[in-house]
């Protein structure tokens, strides 16, 4: 639902109750078709609240697991060091790149560990 949509629900929602109160108690045991109305409202305007709520707890999930970057880049730079018969420059420079494509990345680190070094190879020479 848009701004808009949900600025108009308000409004419906305020007139209701506003008309409601003036009206004073219903005298029928059924409900009119203007309870019916503000219900239908106040149950979109539900749905609307649920649906930022949990987009807001995706959000603060993500916060509290830290800067993913920083986490991600100190992962991949302790598993190239892992990979044997490189030197350091050839460490860093493998660093670099991967660290420039993160689906690339990915790639490596999903990788078999033995296969790492050969990975590499084929990818940059």
């Amino acid at each position: 639902m848009e701004r808009n949509d949900t600025c108009d629900a308000e409004d419906e929602l305020n007139n209701d109750v506003s008309s409601s109160s003036k009206a004073g108690p219903s005298t029928s045991s059924k409900p009119s078709q203007e309870n019916k109305k503000r219900t239908r409202t106040i149950d979109i305007l539900r749905e609307e609240i649920k649906s930022i709520k949990e987009g807001l707890d995706v959000v603060a999930a993500t916060l509290d697991r830290g800067n993913f970057q920083n986490y991600f880049e100190d992962q991949l730079y302790q598993e190239i060091e892992k990979v044997s018969g490189m030197s350091v420059i050839s460490q860093m420079g493998a660093y670099q790149n991967l660290t420039e494509d993160v689906g690339i990345a990915r790639a490596f680190l999903d990788c078999l560990a033995r296969h790492r070094r050969l990975w590499l190879s084929v990818k940059y020479v």
